[in-house]
């Protein structure tokens, strides 16, 4: 039977070695990150591809349910004033019995945007009647 101090140090040790895995697995804070908002139909989404400060493209899109499609367009811009762009009207479209993100055109930047500046990226659904619905923004700090 092993001692109290010996099941203590097989112990810690354990946990030692779990949470050296769990940061080394930990995204690092940059400007490459993805998230949706919470709304109930439709929530935008924003894909953000680089690294650090250095932003290669944005993108944005809609979490469709299943079977569902959406006709809108996305505008993206930032908190600072540097991104401005509205992208042309696409269909979205999901064919699976599971609720997905399908993604509207590439923003391309190549450039750096400032710490802590707000990228965000909302979806405008189209209508029956032709006018536009815009869903709330879904949005992401670039971080260095």
């Amino acid at each position: 039977m092993r001692s109290t101090r010996s099941r203590l140090l097989t112990g810690v040790a354990a946990v030692t070695i779990g949470l050296g895995s769990l940061l080394l697995t930990a995204p690092a804070a940059s400007a490459d990150a993805s998230g949706c908002t919470a709304e109930s139909k439709y929530p935008s989404c924003i894909q953000v591809k680089g690294s650090s400060t250095r932003v290669n493209w944005i993108r944005g899109g809609a979490a469709l349910r299943p079977y569902d499609s959406a006709r809108g367009y996305f505008k993206i811009w930032d908190s600072k004033g540097r991104v401005n762009r509205t992208t042309g009207a696409v269909t979205l479209k999901n064919d699976s019995f599971m609720s997905h993100t399908k993604w509207g055109p590439t923003i391309t930047l190549n450039t750096n945007l400032p710490n802590g500046d707000q990228v965000c990226a909302a979806f405008y659904q189209k209508l029956s009647s032709g006018s536009y619905k815009k869903h709330s923004p879904a949005c992401k700090t670039i971080k260095k």
